[in-house]
């Protein structure tokens, strides 16, 4: 017994479209990307609309678990609604990954050290290299057999890719011990004078 794909149909002028983030705050991603896409969406002759709690935040994320849960479901449930798009930040959820281990390894510490940052990176990295590695071969798959209308958006999730996973274990976690530097020697310098 086959079963036939069901085929959304095409997006007419004036549907709606709802952005949900599930992952990452509205408020934290540069406003200038996002107001680029509902700018498209707009001269598409699309409407859109927000997630109730899409620009909320709660630390990193965007708001509470059942809150996005909410927007994403309210988003399903709403017969307005022809497309749902979704703002997740890979690399970034990443990075906080990293950084939400040094916090854990630090401990009651009141500053973060090298080995505590070294030991929080060795044990997340192999979270992060399966994470990258499958995303990359599926990504990889999809540029060599997607099709031309997807090799350049693939292309771009290929380099995404590697450079997000460069950044969030070679670049975030000394970043993070450059700043502590930095700010310990301004502190220094403030107590002098």
């Amino acid at each position: 017994m086959t079963m036939k794909p069901i085929t959304p149909e095409k997006l007419r002028h004036g549907d709606t479209v709802r952005v949900v983030a599930p992952a990452q705050s509205l408020s934290m991603i540069v406003e200038d990307s996002v107001g680029y896409a509902i700018d498209r969406l707009n001269e598409m002759g699309l409407n859109v609309s927000f997630g109730e709690h899409a620009r909320e935040s709660d630390m990193f994320v965007s708001s509470s678990i059942e809150s996005r849960v909410e927007d994403l479901h309210d988003a399903f449930e709403d017969d307005s609604v022809k497309a749902i798009l979704t703002v997740i930040g890979y690399s970034v959820n990443d990075t906080i990954v990293v950084f939400d281990r040094i916090r854990e390894n630090r401990g009651k510490l009141t500053t973060v050290s090298v080995p505590v940052i070294n030991k929080s990176v060795n044990q997340t990295l192999a979270r992060t290299l399966l994470t990258s590695g499958t995303t990359f071969i599926v990504v990889f798959i999809m540029y060599f057999w997607g099709g031309q209308g997807i090799k350049a958006f693939n292309y771009a999730l290929l380099i995404g890719i590697i450079f997000g996973t460069y950044s969030s274990v070679a670049i975030a976690s000394p970043l993070l011990m450059g700043f502590r530097k930095a700010l310990v020697t301004r502190a220094a310098e403030a107590v002098a004078t």
